[in-house]
């Protein structure tokens, strides 16, 4: 839950150069890691069937 205490009242919950860079690192290292993760051996079974015959 937001929960705008600013003064304005403009609901605004940052501005990218400062934490909206953050939420956008996050959003890369997500990215990568799920990406190195379905590139590892037996991540899925197409690739382990072909291992095991």
């Amino acid at each position: 839950v937001f929960y705008d205490a600013s003064r304005a009242g403009r609901r605004r919950w940052c501005d990218m150069a400062s934490c909206g860079n953050r939420a956008k690192a996050a959003r890369h290292r997500a990215r990568k890691r799920a990406a190195v993760a379905s590139e590892a051996p037996g991540a899925n079974a197409s690739s382990a069937s072909l291992t095991s015959v």
